[in-house]
C-alpha cells in the first residue's frame, strides 16, 4: 500500500493503555496500519526517533468559541499536541443569539471569550458555517450555555424563569441538539446563570438525556458552601437522567483546602446510585475567570450595562464594600475567602489599563491611591466589564489529588483574551504531563495519554478521535517524555511548552519546529452526526 505518511521508529501509545515499538501508516488522513512497516511506499516519512507517538490530546474544557474565528492565539492549543478541544464551557458559548439580545449576549461573553464586531451568526449551524470559511486549526466539539439560553428568554432577570421561558429555552437546546451540539453546559455562579434554581436546571438536562448529550456544570458555589454545590448537581443528574460532568474541580479558600477528597467520595457514591458523573480539572492552584464573579450576585442583575450604572452609585459602592466585609449568606465573597493580595488583574479589553494587568488588586489600590474595592470598582468600570483576574486560591495536595482520580479529565479551561491570561492557555497538558503523571517508565506514560486521550473520548463518545489504531483520524501527537515541559508562566504567559516535537490533525501537520504553518485541517465533531464533519 502507498502511504500518504508513514511514521517510523516510534513508541505508539494507542490511547487505551497500551503502548508498543510500532510504526503507523496513514492515508486520506486515516490510520490505515500499525506495525512494521518500514520498507512500505509512502510519499512522505517521518522518523519519530524513538519518541511517544500518541493520539491527539483532548481539551475537554476550552473558551476558544471566538477565538478560532479571529484566529488568535493559533499555537496556544497545538504548542501543548492538543487536537481537540470541547468548547461553549461554564454556560458561555458564542451561540445560540437571537437579533434582539446579540449585544447583550456579547457583552455577556466578552471578558471570557473576547471582544469582536457583531457575530454574523445565530445558531451553531451558521456558526460553523461562518467558521468553517476560514477553516480550523484543531477540532473543536461545541456545548450551548445556559447563560445564552437565559438571556434569550428572560434576560438578566434575577427571579425564577416562567414556564413560557423554560419552554423557549428547551426549544432552543433541542434545536442545537439535533444539529449536533455535544450538550450543555451551566455557569451558576455568573448572572444569569446565578438566578436559577435547581428545577431550571432539571428540566433543561432532561433534554439532553433524552437526547443523550451531556451536562457540563461550572457549579454554584466552589468555596465554602462546595460540597452543597455538588450535591445539587449530582442531584439534578440523578432526577434527570444526563450524564454529567463536574467543570475544573476544586475547592477555592484556605478554609475550604482538602474537601476534593469529600467531592470525590460523594460522586463515588452517586455513582453507586446510578449518576453518570466525571470531573476535569486544571493542573494549577490558581483560577481565572471574569473579573466581575467578584461583586455580589445583586449587583450582575440586569447585565452588563445595569451593573455599570449601580457601579456609578455611591449608595451602591457603599452597600457593595459592606457586602465585602460582612458577605451575603450563600455569596462566594471572594475577598474574605481568598483574600484581595491573592486576586490578580489578567486581562483588561482596552489599553488604557494595560499597566494593570499583572497587578494584585491589593497592588492596585495602593498604586492609585485608592480603596481596593473603589479600585476594584473602578476598573470594572473603565474597562466597560471586559477584565479577567487570576485567583490563588488552591492548595496543591486537592489538586494533585484530584488529578489522580480515574474518573477525573485534564483540561486547560484556557480564557484567550489580553495581555497576561493564565498560563494554563498555553501549557495546562505539558504541566500535566511534567509534574503529575509519571513519565519514568511506558505504563506511566501510557496511562497519562490515556487521561488525555482514550478516557475523554469515551466519555464524551467521540467517534474516530483518541486512539491509535485502524480506521481512526489521524490526529496524533509525537513528545518527548523525557523534555515535556510546560514553560509559560504568570509573568510570561505565552512561552511555549517544551518536548512536543509533531501534531498532526487528519494525517496533515499542524505544530513542527515551534510553528503551526498554514494548514487548517480540523474539523468540527458534531454528537451523532459520524462525530465529524
Amino acid at each position: 500500500m502507498l502511504y500518504d505518511l508513514a511514521i517510523l521508529n516510534g513508541t505508539v501509545f494507542d490511547g487505551v493503555g497500551g503502548y508498543a515499538r510500532k510504526d503507523v501508516g496513514i492515508k486520506e488522513g486515516r490510520i490505515v496500519e500499525t506495525g512494521d512497516i518500514g520498507r512500505s511506499d509512502a510519499e512522505r516519512r517521518l522518523d519519530a526517533g524513538g519518541r511517544a507517538v500518541a493520539p491527539g490530546f483532548i481539551d475537554v474544557h476550552a473558551h476558544s468559541d471566538i477565538q478560532v474565528w479571529q484566529e488568535k492565539f493559533p499555537l496556544s492549543k497545538v504548542s501543548q499536541g492538543i487536537t481537540t478541544e470541547l468548547t461553549g464551557q461554564c454556560g458561555i458559548s458564542a451561540c445560540p443569539v437571537s437579533d434582539g439580545c446579540l449585544e447583550s449576549v456579547m457583552r455577556y461573553v466578552a471578558p471570557v471569550l473576547g471582544s469582536t464586531e457583531p457575530w454574523p451568526w445565530r445558531d451553531y449551524a451558521s456558526y460553523r458555517e461562518t467558521v468553517g470559511k476560514k477553516g480550523l486549526l484543531i477540532n473543536e466539539g461545541m456545548f450551548i450555555g445556559h447563560g445564552n439560553l437565559r438571556i434569550d428568554a428572560a434576560g438578566f432577570s434575577d427571579g425564577p424563569t416562567s414556564p413560557p421561558e423554560r419552554a423557549h429555552m428547551c426549544e432552543l437546546l433541542r434545536k442545537e441538539l439535533a444539529d449536533g451540539a455535544l450538550g450543555l453546559s451551566s455557569g451558576l455562579v455568573y448572572a444569569p446563570g446565578v438566578f436559577s434554581d435547581p428545577d431550571e436546571m432539571v428540566e433543561l438536562t432532561k433534554v439532553c438525556a433524552e437526547r443523550d448529550a451531556i451536562y457540563t456544570t461550572h457549579m454554584r458555589n466552589e468555596a465554602s458552601s462546595v460540597l452543597d454545590a455538588l450535591d445539587e448537581a449530582l442531584d439534578v443528574a440523578l432526577r434527570s437522567g444526563v450524564k454529567l460532568v463536574i467543570s475544573h474541580m476544586k475547592a477555592v479558600g484556605r478554609p475550604n483546602h482538602g474537601k476534593p477528597l469529600q467531592m470525590l467520595a460523594r460522586q463515588a457514591e452517586a455513582r453507586k446510585k446510578g449518576v453518570r458523573v466525571y470531573g476535569d480539572c486544571y493542573p494549577y492552584d490558581a483560577s481565572s475567570t471574569m473579573m466581575a464573579i467578584i461583586l455580589p450576585p445583586w449587583a450582575l442583575s440586569g447585565g452588563v450595562a445595569e451593573m455599570l450604572k449601580i457601579l456609578a452609585s455611591d449608595d451602591a459602592r457603599g452597600k457593595i464594600k459592606e457586602n465585602f466585609l460582612n458577605g451575603i449568606e450563600g455569596w462566594e465573597n471572594r475577598p474574605q475567602t481568598i483574600g484581595w493580595e491573592n486576586l490578580m488583574v489578567a486581562s483588561t479589553g482596552t489599553g488604557k489599563n494595560a499597566d494593570a494587568e499583572g497587578l494584585s488588586l491589593a497592588e492596585l489600590g495602593q498604586r492609585r491611591g485608592k480603596d481596593t474595592a473603589d479600585a476594584l470598582m473602578d476598573l470594572i468600570m473603565e474597562e466597560r466589564g471586559d477584565v479577567t483576574v487570576v485567583m490563588k486560591a488552591m492548595a496543591e495536595e486537592d489538586v494533585r489529588a484530584l488529578l489522580a482520580d480515574p474518573c477525573v479529565m485534564v483540561c486547560s479551561d484556557g480564557i484567550p483574551v489580553g495581555g497576561k491570561p493564565h498560563p494554563r492557555l498555553y501549557g495546562a497538558i505539558t504541566r500535566y504531563l511534567c509534574r503529575y503523571a509519571d513519565l519514568s517508565c511506558e505504563k506511566g506514560v501510557a496511562a497519562a495519554v490515556h487521561k488525555l486521550t482514550g478516557l475523554p473520548a469515551e466519555i464524551y463518545r467521540l467517534a474516530g478521535i483518541g486512539r491509535i489504531e485502524k480506521g481512526y483520524m489521524a490526529d496524533i501527537t509525537i513528545f518527548d517524555p523525557s523534555t515535556v515541559e510546560d514553560k509559560a508562566d504568570f509573568q510570561e504567559p505565552f512561552r511555549l511548552s517544551g518536548g512536543i516535537e509533531h501534531v498532526l490533525v487528519g494525517g496533515e501537520p499542524v505544530y513542527q519546529d515551534k510553528s503551526a504553518g498554514d494548514r487548517r485541517p480540523g474539523r468540527f465533531i458534531r454528537r451523532n452526526v459520524n462525530s465529524l464533519s
